[in-house]
């Protein structure tokens, strides 16, 4: 159990029962003898844990829990932002309270968006529409039509 002493834990203060570690491990005590949780990962990349609240079941993401509990927020910040962008490393040491535009705003994300909109806007019927009096407003609600 030595590698537990290289983690810092908290509980998990709405279920108790639980404690997250400074690394994102969860541990259950619910039955007595410490047992570690697995964690998935939804659609958009993100890695969540399900925990019991009350007896029902509640799903958390690992990211907001760790914050939560070794992050302090005193600016009252909205997200938690993973500085090297990789979601799925919830180390406390990689996390940081942001604000929603702050982390809109954050790396490469919205390098890639203004990157894909101007390559957008080079294409060929895009031009055609541009020289046709159409405005990149319209355009850029015909372009986002496309996609879906």
């Amino acid at each position: 159990m030595g590698w537990i002493l290289n983690e810092e834990w908290s509980g998990v203060r709405e279920c108790p029962g639980y404690a997250i570690s400074s690394k994102g491990r969860l541990v259950s005590f619910r039955r007595g003898k410490p047992k570690f949780r697995k964690s998935y990962k939804i659609n958009s990349g993100y890695l969540m844990y399900n925990m019991k609240k009350d007896g029902k079941d509640t799903q958390r993401l690992i990211h907001r829990l760790v914050a939560e509990a070794f992050i302090p927020n005193p600016n009252n910040y909205s997200e938690v932002n993973h500085i090297d962008e990789d979601k799925e490393n919830n180390n406390v040491e990689n996390l940081e309270w942001v604000s929603h535009w702050d982390n809109m705003h954050y790396g490469s994300t919205q390098q890639k968006r203004q990157r894909s909109y101007l390559n957008a806007l080079k294409r060929p019927e895009v031009l055609q529409a541009r020289l046709e009096g159409q405005r990149r407003r319209r355009l850029r609600e015909k372009m986002l039509k496309q996609r879906t």
